[in-house]
């Protein structure tokens, strides 16, 4: 099958990409590496050195000159609807289908979609009751109009698309993919300081001053048994190498569902986390086993501090709970088995 991949999400569409290339599929990823992420892995690199506005133009434009050069694809994924001004979404939508037997919209960025939910106060807390973005109903339509089918990946995005003018488009939430092959685990030491990590990066989605607030409220507590690590806005390469040197990771603590590529990759390298884990969650991704290493965090300093306390005491469990979450990742999340199901699914539907 050929496969066409436009966009990128924290190295999401990076390790699905090696997935359907491990099931034998002839995959091309057109991709800017997600700002300072500096994610690797395109085959089509989209950038501009040109400043702001101008820059997001020039690399939609980009888009579409590479769009008129490729050959047709079976089926085509996008990870965000918002493609440029009006007349850029209309005429990268036009190429697009011309290019493409079926277009898939991966749900797993903010979109109107998940705006529009939230602005109606159906979570009971989101990322964006504050600095919400705005985006335009007509590039939204304009993109929509050209999409076959729609494809969650968290909860948190599925629910908004179910409750959409789009459900009919909807299918099965799959989860993110992580190539836990390519990562060796770092498990928690046994002696020594725990140490607490927090990525700084959209302070105002994660909920950064709950879990910053809630970090150095216990460092007093526990200033002789914990080590507290704030930072952020990094290549990737070089965050990881940062969390292969903690205990426990705290992602973010104003979602619903854990599985964010932040999380899979500290799991997958053996840590603790702390994010979202709500009953929703564990119903979307169907998951009945058990979970000690990932711990559930609201946008509360007293609900944090009382999951730190929780992990301090625990602190002789924390390897343990770590191998569990590395093992967890292998089965339900490693990049040949989400691949696989994507397969499923786009069969499933006749997408190929």
């Amino acid at each position: 099958m050929k496969i066409l991949m436009i966009g990128e999400f924290s190295g999401f569409y990076k390790n699905l990409k090696k997935g359907f290339e491990l099931q034998g599929h002839d995959v091309i990823l057109m991709a800017s590496g997600d700002g300072w992420k500096r994610i690797e892995g395109a085959d089509i690199l989209i950038d501009s050195n040109w400043p702001y506005f101008l820059g997001k133009i020039h690399k939609r434009i980009q888009i579409i000159f590479s769009l008129i050069k490729l050959s047709r694809f079976d089926v085509a994924l996008i990870v965000n609807p918002n493609i440029g001004l009006s007349l850029i979404s209309k005429l990268f939508s036009f190429i697009l289908k011309l290019k493409s037997k079926k277009i898939i919209l991966s749900a797993c960025g903010t979109d109107l979609e998940y705006l529009k939910y939230g602005e109606q106060n159906k979570f009971d807390y989101w990322p964006y009751d504050v600095n919400k973005p705005k985006l335009s109903k007509i590039i939204h339509k304009n993109i929509l109009d050209s999409v076959n089918f729609i494809i969650p990946t968290f909860y948190d995005y599925a629910e908004p698309w179910r409750q959409s003018i789009y459900s009919k488009n909807v299918l099965t939430t799959i989860p993110l993919p992580i190539d836990t092959d390519s990562i060796k685990p770092f498990f928690p030491k046994d002696e020594g300081k725990i140490i607490f990590f927090h990525g700084l990066n959209r302070e105002d989605f994660k909920g950064t001053r709950y879990i910053e607030n809630a970090l150095l409220n216990i460092e007093k507590e526990f200033n002789h048994e914990i080590e507290v690590v704030i930072d952020g806005k990094m290549p990737l390469n070089v965050y990881l190498e940062l969390v292969k040197k903690v205990d426990v990771v705290l992602d973010q603590c104003k979602v619903y569902s854990f599985a964010s590529m932040n999380s899979l990759y500290s799991m997958s390298l053996g840590k603790v986390i702390m994010s979202g884990y709500r009953e929703e969650c564990k119903k979307e991704y169907n998951i009945e086993s058990e979970l000690p290493g990932v711990l559930h965090i609201e946008p509360s300093v007293e609900q944090i501090e009382s999951q730190l306390r929780y992990i301090i005491k625990n602190k002789h469990k924390l390897r343990s709970w770590g191998k569990i979450n590395r093992q967890y990742v292998e089965n339900f999340h490693d990049v040949k088995t989400i691949a696989s199901r994507y397969i499923t699914l786009f069969e499933k539907n006749s997408i190929c």
